[in-house]
């Protein structure tokens, strides 16, 4: 009973001096809002919201996901204190994603914050992603937001257009430096047989194209990696698979729904 006591002279001590003990000061996560800012392509094309698959890396508890129905602006995560945190948001579940970061350099970076996703930024949020899935933790103490702008410069404004793998295993050796960061060459794809219409890519940072009568049309600008586009009259989606020097592409259909479901995943 004099120990019970003891402790709560202590506190009343303390709070008479002007301490506050309150939850923020004990809790070991936060949280931050994350803001949808820029629309897909996909989205204005249709005049259509989408639904999107947002993750991110909880520096405790590794790579998360979380389903974003079609027309939120704004989702609110909690993650964990102890490193920086990359977010990348995929429309439809896997269209070309928006990015994000908040670092542990931030002057803010362990109270309540927001974070605004981005085309510009997707590029390395998925690869940091991707890194931080295969090691946990390789990510902490990596200036995401230079990294970020050195393949956007490095792309000549097209962030994807750099040699992701070598960053990757850069970041994996530790060894990631301005060096690392390298741009692809790129080619040109004839298509055939493709239907008439405009065909609208799935990231501001690609242009779309428009399909004459004809049916056949040349594209330039590719590289490696995967390029899509739909042609929302006829519900088709047209995916392009590039390779080092030449790609290959197929068309799908894609259901009514596919875009704006508002169930769970």
């Amino acid at each position: 009973m004099k120990l019970v006591n003891f402790f709560l002279k202590i506190i009343t001590i303390l709070l008479a001096a002007g301490f506050c003990i309150s939850c923020e000061f004990i809790s070991n996560t936060y949280k931050i809002s994350v803001i949808f800012s820029e629309k897909s392509p996909w989205e204005t094309a249709q005049d259509k919201n989408v639904w999107y698959l947002l993750r991110w890396n909880d520096p405790l508890n590794g790579i998360c996901e979380k389903y974003i129905p079609a027309g939120t602006r704004k989702s609110v995560v909690e993650v964990s204190k102890g490193g920086g945190v990359v977010f990348a948001a995929y429309p439809a579940g896997n269209g070309t994603p928006l990015g994000s970061f908040v670092t542990a350099a931030d002057k803010d970076a362990h109270k309540d914050t927001e974070v605004e996703l981005s085309y510009a930024e997707g590029s390395a949020a998925e690869l940091l992603l991707r890194a931080e899935s295969f090691i946990n933790g390789i990510i902490n103490g990596l200036n995401a937001e230079k990294l970020s702008s050195l393949m956007n410069i490095a792309g000549n404004g097209d962030s994807w257009r750099v040699d992701k793998n070598e960053i990757f295993w850069a970041i994996l050796q530790r060894s990631l430096n301005d060096e690392s960061v390298k741009q692809l060459g790129v080619y040109s794809i004839s298509l055939y047989a493709i239907p008439e219409g405009f065909w609208v890519s799935d990231t501001p940072l690609k242009p779309g194209f428009r399909v004459h009568s004809t049916g056949t049309i040349e594209l330039s600008g590719f590289y490696q990696g995967t390029f899509k586009y739909l042609l929302p009259s006829e519900n088709l989606m047209l995916v392009i698979i590039g390779q080092e020097t030449e790609g290959y592409w197929y068309i799908t259909r894609v259901f009514p729904d596919f875009l704006v479901q508002e169930d769970g995943l």
